[in-house]
């Protein structure tokens, strides 16, 4: 199992695409957060789980903890 965290790619200006690995089995809330220029992604087959943004399976509703992985992503137009 292979995590990506929360804000591990935080505002990575550099970033256009991704072609995740199949290892990849569990990424965070904003782990792409405000990837401003991520246009593709490509996920991983065995991807099964998103924790909150505090990198936890807990999902509280009293702080709105949960939020995509690809949050503030505004150029994002395909995902496969």
């Amino acid at each position: 199992m292979t995590t990506i965290y929360a804000y591990a790619f935080e505002k990575c200006t550099s970033l256009v695409s991704i072609d995740l690995p199949d290892s990849i089995t569990t990424m965070a809330a904003r782990a792409f957060y405000n990837c401003e220029k991520l246009n593709e992604v490509k996920l991983p087959a065995g991807w099964t789980t998103v924790l909150d943004r505090n990198n936890s399976t807990y999902w509280g509703d009293g702080d709105g903890g949960y939020t995509s992985p690809f949050q503030g992503c505004n150029s994002l137009t395909k995902v496969t």
